[in-house]
């Protein structure tokens, strides 16, 4: 599955809202966003760290910090 995103920012105390019909990527951007899922293509930045350039160890750590 292809999700594209081109820039989504988030401010602190904001709330998003993902609305779609099953199977359109919801669950795929959760993890995405979450470190649990690696992108295969592109850049997931959360809180100014790039996720796809941390060892799991490092996306295990800073999903429990954040």
């Amino acid at each position: 599955m292809t999700v594209s995103i081109g820039s989504l920012e988030v401010a602190p105390g904001e709330r998003l809202i993902l609305h779609g019909p099953s199977g359109s990527g919801k669950t795929t951007v959760l993890g995405l966003l979450s470190g649990v899922i690696r992108a295969d293509a592109g850049r997931v930045e959360v809180l100014g760290r790039e996720l796809g350039a941390m060892t799991p160890h490092e996306r295990d750590q800073f999903r429990g910090e954040h």
